[in-house]
């Protein structure tokens, strides 16, 4: 197999996903701090999606406004420290249909963190404005 039909492979393998574990999640549960695994758009045009990490900023219509978490850093994001693991959280938010939600992860975010997060996130209205 070439390394393009690889490429293709998987990402027919992402787009499958969306569906998957749907109901696996109580919206009850969702609450500011939160983290829940969830499908997100890998790329910015949205093609592949990606399992991860993501705080829950509030709940929102039949999802979730959530901040994805991220092994590498930017400018738009805050370090954590989660599993032992250096950990930054995108405070560029997204809408995430429960749909794409997978499962909740055991550990809230630390308050520390989270109060950062609250007083500093960007809304997607905000996000449109900027671009």
């Amino acid at each position: 197999m070439s390394r393009d039909q690889r490429y293709l492979s998987r990402e027919r393998q992402s787009h499958n996903v969306d569906m998957m574990n749907y109901g696996d999640v109580p919206l009850n549960q969702l609450y500011p701090g939160r983290i829940v695994y969830a499908h997100v758009a890998f790329r910015d045009d949205g093609n592949i999606v990606k399992t991860r990490p993501v705080v829950v900023i509030e709940r929102r219509g039949r999802g979730i406004l959530g901040c994805p978490m991220y092994t590498k850093s930017s400018q738009t994001r805050i370090e954590t420290e989660r599993y032992g693991r250096r950990t930054h959280v995108d405070l560029r938010s997204v809408e995430i249909d429960r749909y794409n939600l997978v499962n909740i992860d055991p550990v809230d975010i630390d308050d520390e963190t989270w109060d950062y997060i609250a007083d500093h996130v960007i809304f997607p209205e905000e996000q449109d404005v900027a671009s």
